[in-house]
């Protein structure tokens, strides 16, 4: 489940609010794992979001061998 900025930042100033770990998952229904995950990139990054970092497909076979077994073919 993916969770909008304004309820993960409402989420951490709830918890640092004084609020315990119990408090957060009755309320809120936030996991200890997903609200220190959380924390971390907010720390690490910036903002609570990560941005979208576009990763290539690795591929099985790399295009000069693939470009010499069709010219070998032909």
């Amino acid at each position: 489940m993916t969770y909008d900025k304004r309820f993960r930042e409402r989420a951490i100033a709830f918890k640092e609010g004084g609020a315990t770990f119990k408090q957060l998952k009755v309320v809120l229904g936030i996991n200890r794992k997903t609200y220190t995950a959380w924390v971390k990139l907010l720390r690490e990054t910036g903002p609570v979001i990560p941005e979208y970092v576009f990763r290539s497909r690795r591929r099985k076979i790399n295009k000069e061998t693939l470009r010499k077994a069709v010219e070998k073919k032909a």
